[in-house]
C-alpha cells in the first residue's frame, strides 16, 4: 500500500497527550477532552483505518495493530514526548505504542483496553475469551452473508446495552455499519496482536487503568489480567458506567484523566 494520511484533530499548547479512539468511532469521541485540556496541553486525536475520516483499510490481508502504527508514525515523530489515551481498540494501540517508543511515551491512560489477544493466551478457556470470541464470529458471519444491519446492531449492543441499536437515530446507523465492517477486516483472522504476559510487564510509565462496574465480562477481564501483570498501575472502577463510558459519561472519565496528567 503507497503512504497515506490519516484524519486528525489538534488544538492547544503545552505537553502532547495523543488520543486514540476505540472501534466503530472516530476521533470525534474525544472533543470534550480536546475542550479540557487545551488549555494546558497540545491535544492530538486521530482517525484510525476506515473509522470517521481517515482511509480504508484496502489490502486482501488482515489490518493490524501495526499498520495503524505505520499510519501514526509521521505524526508520533512531531510530536515526542506525549502522554497516550486510549479507549478499547484505541487501548489496544495505545499500548502497542508505549511498548515500541518507550522513549517518547510519559503516561498511558487505558479505558478497558481491547487486548484480546492476551487474554486468550494468559486465560485461553475463560470465560471473558469465550465470550469475545464469539463476539468477533458472529460479526464475520453475519457481514459475509450481506447482513450489514443485523451485525452492526449486535456488535453494537453488546457493548452499549440491549436495545441500544434500535434507539439510534436513523442517520447514525450508516456510520457505524461502516465502523463495524472496519472492525471486521482488523478481526478476520485473529482476535487481536497477540500481546505476552511478558511484554506487558515491560512497561514502565505512569499507568492508569479505568474500567467500568457494568462493563462486558470481555473488557473487565482484560483489565484483570493488566492488573495482575502492572502492579505499579493506577486503577480506578467508575461505578454504574460500561463499555462505552468514554463516550456515554465523558464528564466522569474525562476528570479521571485530566487528574492523572495532572499528577504525572
Amino acid at each position: 500500500m503507497s503512504r497515506l494520511d490519516p484524519f486528525f484533530r489538534e488544538v492547544g499548547v503545552g505537553p502532547n497527550v495523543v488520543c486514540l479512539h476505540s472501534s466503530a468511532a472516530s476521533s470525534a469521541q474525544w472533543r470534550a477532552l480536546i475542550d479540557e485540556l487545551r488549555e494546558t496541553h497540545r491535544v492530538l486525536a486521530a482517525d484510525l483505518y476506515g473509522e470517521g475520516k481517515s482511509p480504508p483499510w484496502s489490502s486482501e490481508r488482515e489490518c493490524t495493530i501495526d499498520d495503524e502504527l505505520e499510519l501514526l508514525d509521521p505524526l508520533l515523530d512531531e510530536r515526542t514526548p506525549f502522554a497516550l489515551v486510549g479507549h478499547s481498540y484505541g487501548g489496544a494501540i495505545a499500548v502497542r505504542i508505549a511498548l515500541k517508543r518507550r522513549q517518547s511515551v510519559t503516561a498511558l491512560i487505558l479505558y478497558e483496553p481491547a487486548l484480546w489477544g492476551l487474554i486468550a493466551a494468559v486465560d485461553p478457556d475463560g470465560a471473558g475469551t469465550r465470550e469475545i470470541r464469539g463476539v468477533r464470529q458472529s460479526l464475520i458471519e453475519q457481514l459475509s452473508v450481506g447482513n450489514d444491519a443485523g451485525a452492526a446492531q449486535a456488535f453494537i449492543d453488546y457493548w452499549a446495552g440491549a436495545g441500544t441499536w434500535a434507539c439510534l437515530p436513523s442517520d447514525r446507523m450508516p456510520a457505524l455499519i461502516l465502523g463495524a465492517k472496519a472492525t471486521a477486516k482488523k478481526w478476520r483472522e485473529s482476535l487481536g496482536w497477540p500481546f505476552t504476559a511478558e511484554e506487558i510487564q515491560e512497561l514502565d510509565c505512569p499507568v492508569l487503568l479505568l474500567t467500568g462496574s457494568n462493563s462486558t465480562l470481555a473488557a473487565r477481564s482484560a483489565v484483570t489480567h493488566l492488573r495482575a501483570l502492572l502492579p505499579h498501575a493506577e486503577v480506578v472502577q467508575l461505578p454504574g458506567l460500561g463499555h462505552l463510558g468514554p463516550m456515554t459519561h465523558p464528564t466522569v472519565v474525562n476528570a479521571e484523566i485530566v487528574g492523572f496528567l495532572g499528577r504525572v
